[in-house]
């Protein structure tokens, strides 16, 4: 579907992007273009896929669309909050004082504009969150930071351990069979408690075929670059970091951000600079349902 029959709600779109779409809108859809223009990067791209779509719609659908679109980021306070991990609100609180506290948290009156001013201030960094999951098998990369974050975790670290496996198979590809169980020992020791679960990842990859497998965990030139750089058995956070790296191509809009927001603040500070890193290998990613399979 091309950007310009795509529905609004479908077009992957960042909170800036959207803010973006809708100023240029209010100066008439004949000059959305000329003023987009001049914004670059994914944002801008997303914010001209979201014009075109708005354009698409009849004038009063485009008029409802620019208007949710301006309320969602003129919001004091971001749908979704308590979604977001404690860790992130506590920060941003950080050194306020106690009757800024108490406004921010409900437990003392103050003017609607004052309560909205502060709010803003404190808690404007942070993007609306997805709603919450109805099942579980309802994860998809919209739906993601809506997971806990246990599960995320998991499902992170899950993937790293595939990604690995994948790509130590192509590394390893034409060496000695004697070798190659000496190499996969030597790195599951390395990996601690993570150990067994790459074993029977490899096992697994292995048995699945080359072809195969790279249909289902990428290419293994891609699954090489993920791995690059990552220091196993001596980073704890290694494996999620490559999981990190495997799920970046999936995630647009917001919902990198949702998902860094959704885990405690060191791990999700961690994953926030791996998802950059993941969008420079952003050919031939996993299977989402390879991801999502934890």
């Amino acid at each position: 579907m091309s950007a310009a029959s795509a529905s609004p709600a479908s077009v992957p779109s960042s909170t800036e992007a959207r803010a973006a779409a809708a100023a240029a809108m209010l100066c008439g859809p004949r000059d959305s273009a000329a003023v987009l223009a001049r914004l670059g990067g994914v944002i801008g791209e997303e914010a001209r896929a979201l014009v075109a779509a708005w354009t698409a719609l009849d004038r009063g659908a485009r008029a409802r669309g620019i208007a949710d679109a301006i309320l969602s980021v003129r919001r004091s306070a971001p749908l979704g909050l308590a979604l977001i991990h404690a860790d992130w609100i506590e920060a941003a609180l950080a050194g306020e004082g106690a009757r800024v506290l108490a406004i921010v948290s409900g437990a003392a009156p103050a003017p609607p504009a004052v309560k909205a001013w502060l709010e803003r201030r404190v808690l404007g960094r942070f993007v609306a969150m997805p709603r919450a999951l109805s099942e579980p098998a309802a994860v998809t990369p919209v739906t993601l930071a809506a997971a806990p974050p246990a599960w995320i975790e998991r499902a992170l670290v899950r993937a790293g351990v595939f990604q690995l496996a994948h790509a130590l198979l192509g590394q390893l590809a034409g060496a000695g069979d004697a070798r190659g169980r000496a190499v996969i020992a030597s790195l599951a020791a390395r990996l601690g408690p993570h150990g067994g679960a790459f074993v029977d990842a490899v096992g697994v990859v292995v048995a699945t075929g080359e072809l195969a497998a790279a249909a289902r965990w990428g290419s293994r030139r891609a699954a090489i670059a993920r791995v690059s750089g990552a220091s196993l058995g001596e980073d704890a956070q290694a494996l999620l970091a490559i999981g990190a790296r495997a799920f970046a191509p999936h995630l647009q809009g917001d919902a990198p951000r949702q998902l860094v927001q959704r885990l405690p603040r060191g791990v999700g500070l961690r994953v926030e600079a791996e998802l950059a890193r993941g969008m420079l290998v952003r050919a031939d990613p996993p299977r989402w349902d390879e991801l999502v399979a934890a």
